[in-house]
């Protein structure tokens, strides 16, 4: 709930009421925190509440190994979601996955990398600054918050920590995956909800998953 209320104060009021925002909103938001907790989720969900574009890229795909290549493909990727947000009149997500992969400390960096690196901090002043009223918004997911570099994570104003689901998450989880099994009248969610403490929202999806093909094993 408080990732989802941060993602409402980032993206969702400034869209619909940006008369409200007269010192801006921050257009880099930086999702963090456990493997499989719904950051790219998140992202999407956000994207469908303000009825935008959501384009999810993966970081290292980015990459190339021919020289220059890499950062034409950082500058493409903003010019096209700059093109959509002004000619198509509506909010852009642009979803960059594993971005510590991309922005990452490196103890022994070559040329490319160090480019790739300084065209995405000047695609970013640029949203920051002389674009700041566009509808554009980037959104970074990494497991490993503490790799980026301070210059880097001080692009993404917003920096949002995704814990582990709660109780209650829980609780609603095995409901949601087990709505379409046929469930034993002995089977209780609230048991399992506190018994699964620690997993994270994949996991308790692979637990349903798993007593799922133990079924379909014995039949």
């Amino acid at each position: 709930e408080d990732a989802k209320r941060a993602i409402r104060e980032s993206i969702v009021y400034p869209t619909k009421r940006p008369d409200l925002f007269p010192l801006g909103w921050p257009k880099g938001i930086l999702l963090y925190g456990p493997p499989g907790c719904g950051k790219t989720l998140l992202a999407a969900a956000a994207a469908a509440e303000i009825e935008g574009y959501f384009i999810n890229v993966d970081a290292a795909a980015m990459m190339s190994k021919w020289l220059g290549e890499a950062e034409k493909n950082v500058a493409k990727l903003f010019s096209m979601a700059h093109t959509l947000s002004l000619n198509e009149g509506v909010s852009v997500i642009l979803f960059i996955d594993e971005i510590d992969s991309l922005l990452g400390t490196r103890s022994s960096e070559v040329g490319g990398e160090v480019r790739v690196k300084n065209q995405f901090l000047t695609e970013m002043d640029g949203i920051n600054g002389k674009l700041r009223k566009s509808q554009l918004y980037v959104i970074g997911a990494t497991n490993k918050p503490w790799s980026l570099e301070a210059g880097f994570l001080r692009r993404f104003q917003k920096r949002i920590y995704v814990t582990l689901p709660d109780k209650a998450s829980r609780l609603n989880l095995f409901n949601q995956y087990t709505a379409a099994l046929r469930r034993d009248n002995g089977f209780k969610q609230e048991d399992l909800a506190k018994l699964a403490e620690g997993y994270s929202a994949s996991d308790i999806k692979d637990m349903c998953q798993s007593a799922q093909l133990r079924v379909v094993n014995e039949l």
